[in-house]
């Protein structure tokens, strides 16, 4: 699952600010694991360019779903409540209810 939050309606020159959430397995010693990551968005006027820098990441061996989804969905309920209330997430296929299995589209 990939989704980027915004706390404007559309992402603006000098004035977008976002945060990139992105929950996603791979195979570990045999097993599926998942990772969380994300990762903050800004425009920076001496670069004249949009930067990016991640700001956590798990992606711990023995992580579950349910672990990383918790992390995701904790890290969305946050960043609502500061204001990131605009949200894009693209679609990888013609949209359907994502499974567990969905995110091993994903790379890690």
């Amino acid at each position: 699952m990939i989704e980027i939050m915004y706390s404007t309606p559309k992402p603006e020159r000098d004035r977008s600010e976002s945060f990139l959430l992105v929950l996603t397995s791979r195979k570990v010693n045999g097993q599926r694991a998942y990772a969380f990551m994300e990762e903050h968005g800004e425009w920076n006027p001496d670069l004249n360019r949009y930067v990016h820098r991640i700001s956590s990441i798990l992606a711990d061996e023995g992580t579950t779903f349910n672990q990383a989804h918790e992390l995701y969905q904790n890290a969305k309920t946050k960043l609502a409540e500061q204001g990131f209330v605009h949200s894009f997430a693209p679609l990888l296929e013609t949209p359907k209810e994502l499974t567990v299995g969905d995110l091993e589209l994903v790379g890690a």
